[in-house]
């Protein structure tokens, strides 16, 4: 993360109690184990030619 967008976000969290900061720390994380989730149901296994070049680099 850059400085600029680091300070940004500080100057919109300054003043946040300790609670608050607890509960929006539960809303990110949700919202990001939700999309995990969503994500992960969309994964398909791999092509047949990737299979192959992952065990050629993994075994020889």
């Amino acid at each position: 993360m850059k400085k600029d967008r680091l300070s940004e976000l500080a100057v919109g969290l300054s003043g946040l109690s300790y609670s608050e900061w607890k509960q929006l720390k539960m809303i990110v994380d949700a919202t990001f184990r939700k999309k995990k989730s969503e994500m992960e149901q969309k994964i398909q296994i791999a092509s047949l030619d990737e299979l192959q070049q992952v065990s050629q680099s993994l075994f020889g």
